[in-house]
């Protein structure tokens, strides 16, 4: 489990996050396969890891303008940045394990969210994949300005949707976003992989 307290009984709301949970994401296996290993460092430090990333899920930066800002910081040319934040979005691919609690929570009845902080532009590749289908509803940093772990985007979220925080399952790979979201009474689990997943999912009857 995450590690924070969470709250008892079952639940019938499942919040699934993106990336880390449903999409595999290893920024620096892309950062091998585009660049040489002298720039690696660099790139994983100045571009992937820098709040660029963070402005861009928050929809307040535009894809040509963060890539600019990371040719800058680095000195690498444009085009090969340029070609980094383009092949992000198919970098994206499901997680078998993961998805197939997704579709068994699913089948059981439930209703499924997803909450996640994602650029705009990575959407439409993302949107594209066959379990998006599988939820209620959707909300994307990009799309309503908010980010994790803001205690506003988990608000939109119940708002926005309807959801009672006390039927509401969280599933994050962050735990700082678990805790965030148990704030406003949204129990919750860090994951960590799809066994333990499935046996916290279980303990409060969504599986």
């Amino acid at each position: 489990m995450s590690g924070v307290p969470q709250a008892a009984g079952p639940r019938s709301v499942c919040v699934f996050d993106l990336g880390g949970v449903l999409l595999d994401w290893q920024p620096a296996a892309l950062a091998e396969r585009l660049f040489p290993p002298a720039e690696r460092g660099a790139v994983v430090q100045q571009v992937l890891m820098h709040s660029d990333w963070l402005r861009l899920d928050r929809g307040t930066l535009s894809l040509d303008a963060a890539i600019d800002a990371a040719s800058g910081r680095t000195g690498l040319p444009r085009r090969g940045i340029a070609t980094l934040f383009h092949e992000m979005p198919a970098a994206l691919v499901p997680k078998p394990s993961t998805v197939a609690i997704l579709e068994r929570v699913c089948a059981r009845g439930h209703a499924a969210y997803c909450l996640s902080n994602m650029p705009r532009y990575a959407l439409g590749h993302i949107m594209g994949y066959r379990f998006w289908r599988l939820f209620n509803g959707a909300v994307i940093s990009s799309r309503c300005g908010m980010v994790k772990p803001e205690s506003r985007i988990y608000r939109w979220l119940l708002q926005t949707h309807a959801v009672d925080p006390a039927q509401a399952f969280f599933i994050d790979d962050r735990l700082e976003n678990i805790a965030a979201a148990n704030a406003v009474g949204i129990a919750g689990h860090c994951f960590q992989g799809a066994e333990r997943c499935e046996t916290a999912l279980a303990e409060v009857s969504l599986l």
